[in-house]
């Protein structure tokens, strides 16, 4: 059985283990770096979650981001330690998510679009790994994310979704704009943001 817990510093060796395990997981090229996950662990405005064995080896890490403003916090990154992928951590993770960041909030996931890149198939599954948790596609949003400097097509869940299967197209023009300016450092005039949001539906349903 997988512990899950918060670390409030990102200091010590179950901190070590995380980030190493982040390292790890990621390419440089779609990661932050050692030092900004620390200050903004720091700072408070990104909290590391952790999953621990029994025996105390960290198997498992989150990165989650609260965007000021509104009631969503950003999966920014999860992953499984390699030697104990497909026993359901991710799953248990996720079941446990409405507990570790309020029944009030909800969690906004940054997808692989399926129908751009390579291996349309496990993009498809990701998809679907997070719909069987709830998640819902924000649909009619032509959202990108950033790899380094080049944008990427991407889908956008939330986790649960509104009741009413829809959502204001204001409010998430609002979420995108957050996203953009609190983890990419960019803000609304930029041409990329700006082209996502002026195509966001004044309604947008959801999938």
């Amino acid at each position: 059985m997988v512990d899950f817990s918060r670390l409030r510093a990102p200091v010590g060796k179950a901190a070590g283990e995380a980030l190493h395990l982040y390292e790890r997981a990621f390419p440089a090229s779609v990661r932050q770096t050692i030092g900004t996950i620390t200050k903004r662990v720091m700072d408070g405005r990104e909290h590391l979650y952790i999953g621990r064995e029994e025996d105390g080896r960290v198997v498992f890490m989150s990165l989650l981001f609260p965007l000021k403003g509104t009631d969503m916090v950003l999966l920014d990154y999860m992953a499984t330690d390699e030697r104990s992928r497909g026993h359901g951590i991710g799953s248990s993770f996720l079941r446990r998510v409405p507990e570790l960041i309020g029944s009030d909030k909800h969690l906004l996931l940054e997808v692989e679009h399926p129908g751009y890149g390579p291996d349309p198939a496990i993009r498809a599954r990701r998809v679907a790994f997070y719909e069987r948790h709830c998640a819902r596609l924000l649909k009619g949003v032509g959202y990108k994310t950033l790899v380094g400097t080049i944008p990427v097509p991407m889908v956008l869940m939330v986790m649960p979704g509104p009741s009413s299967g829809r959502m204001d197209g204001a409010d998430v023009r609002n979420i995108i704009k957050r996203v953009y300016r609190e983890v990419y450092g960019r803000d609304e005039r930029d041409p990329l943001v700006m082209s996502i949001i002026e195509a966001v539906p004044g309604t947008v349903e959801l999938g």
